[in-house]
């Protein structure tokens, strides 16, 4: 059973972008997130839907081992509970006069049943008229603060490479476990739309095991392609 968004309300939206950002294996420096959450602070987009706590206690499994953000959310005010929520699952749009507008994204990775959460995301695209598809993520490098940021791209199709010539990004050959990020790419091209992922690599100083909760640079470095 797909996922299923539920809208506050349905604009009408002219050539829409998908901008997507998942908390995280793939959220090194708050590459994903940090890219969503700052473009909507920035522009001011409008909270349109979200998934369900019910439906979402069904994509999460609430104790993983050391990683405490995979639990409720609770909120206690003098001893009392004020609130207890699932991890968050928010969509936000933005409009501009002619086009194109745009959709974000802000999650948490699935930990179950990526095939009914993702084609839930897909259903989502279609009912919007969503053109493209571009999500967001990171992965801790050892990469020092004095360089450029080093940006990896996954496509849908090999078509969509010539676009992404001058955007200063690197294409891997690789072969093993999928991230969430590559499974959501694979199904948005198998449904016959355009996706596109950014992967920054973020500061990170392996000799000192010292590493950073949120990488500006990295953010930038992806705000940077998704400017074009």
């Amino acid at each position: 059973m797909a996922t299923q968004f539920v809208l506050s309300e349905k604009p009408e939206l002219n050539s829409p972008r998908l901008i997507a950002g998942f908390g995280g294996w793939l959220d090194g420096g708050e590459a994903a997130t940090g890219t969503v959450r700052y473009l909507v602070r920035r522009l001011g987009a409008k909270r349109i839907g979200d998934l369900p706590a019910a439906q979402a206690q069904a994509f999460y499994t609430f104790q993983l081992p050391g990683i405490e953000a995979a639990r409720p959310h609770v909120k206690l005010e003098d001893g009392v509970i004020a609130d207890m929520r699932a991890p968050r699952n928010d969509l936000f749009c933005w409009t501009q006069e002619g086009g194109p507008d745009l959709l974000f994204l802000l999650g948490a990775e699935p930990h179950l049943r990526w095939a009914d959460y993702v084609e839930g995301v897909v259903e989502l695209a279609r009912q919007f008229g969503v053109v493209r598809l571009y999500s967001t993520g990171g992965v801790l490098g050892g990469v020092p603060h004095t360089r450029e940021v080093a940006v990896s791209t996954i496509v849908s199709a090999a078509s969509l490479k010539q676009e992404l010539a001058g955007y200063a990004v690197r294409y891997s050959n690789y072969e093993g476990p999928a991230t969430f990020q590559s499974y959501l790419v694979h199904a948005f091209g198998r449904a016959g739309l355009e996706a596109i992922h950014f992967t920054a690599r973020a500061l990170y100083y392996p000799e000192f095991n010292v590493a950073f909760a949120r990488d500006p640079k990295a953010i930038l470095g992806i705000l940077r392609r998704l400017k074009g």
